[in-house]
């Protein structure tokens, strides 16, 4: 039979690991918002760049549209 010490020891290691679990599951979240906005960053980036590599590519195509 487990003495009372033993539970009591045994339920704050549970919650501890709850805890820990928890703040696992934050920090995964956390860490993939992280690469999502990372990603989002590279792709305007790579945009960006390549608008600025040719800054009247748009003007000429939509010249050419309206032609």
């Amino acid at each position: 039979m487990r003495t009372k010490r033993a539970e009591a020891a045994t339920r704050e290691a549970v919650e501890q690991n709850d805890r820990i679990m928890t703040d696992v599951t934050r920090l995964q979240r956390a860490e993939q918002e992280t690469r999502e906005a990372v990603e989002q960053r590279d792709r305007f980036l790579a945009m960006l760049s390549h608008e600025l590599r040719n800054p009247l590519g748009a003007i000429v195509n939509a010249a050419g549209v309206l032609e």
